[in-house]
């Protein structure tokens, strides 16, 4: 979940949102360093502020590469915490009308009181006239069972190295 802020009459007003955020790694050869794609397909909705303002239907289609470190950066990770960023172009709908341009994305990834979660910032850089600046942060919760299994290495690796674990 997450919104996404646009410039509305000198202020920013929210436009709230669900994401889905797969991706493909294109590198295998480190557990704390990777190259991906993939995107953040977001849909969302913006409601009436004020008089002058009109709710409306927002979604956004971005394709993005992102170059991963630790947490999360491969599917055999030993980090606790992570982080990433990258750009693509994205195409997205806001107040009836389709803009696309260029994206960035940077994030955090950690485990959180036994959740795995990324806080993702990402900026579309209109170049358009009748287009909007947008600036999007997103709390991904991240699911797979692959999870509960890193987890178990992480911590029989640190038992070795002798170090505290969570």
């Amino acid at each position: 979940a997450g919104a996404t802020f646009f410039k509305y009459n000198d202020d920013y007003a929210p436009a709230f949102q669900l994401a889905y955020n797969p991706s493909l790694s294109l590198t295998k050869a480190s557990s704390d360093f990777s190259i991906s794609i993939g995107t953040q397909l977001s849909g969302g909705y913006h409601f009436e502020a004020d008089d002058k303002d009109t709710a409306f239907i927002y979604a956004d289609f971005p394709l993005l590469v992102e170059f991963n470190f630790g947490h999360n950066a491969s599917k055999d990770f030993y980090n606790d915490y992570g982080w990433f960023f990258g750009g693509g172009y994205t195409y997205h709908l806001m107040k009836e009308e389709w803009n696309y341009g260029a994206v960035a994305t940077i994030g955090l990834r950690s485990f959180i009181f036994g959740f795995f979660f990324t806080l993702r910032y990402s900026r579309y850089f209109a170049t358009q006239q009748n287009d909007a600046s947008l600036h999007t942060v997103t709390l991904l919760l991240n699911l797979g069972r692959y999870f509960d299994q890193v987890k178990l290495n992480n911590k029989l690796l640190r038992i070795l190295q002798n170090k505290p674990f969570l």
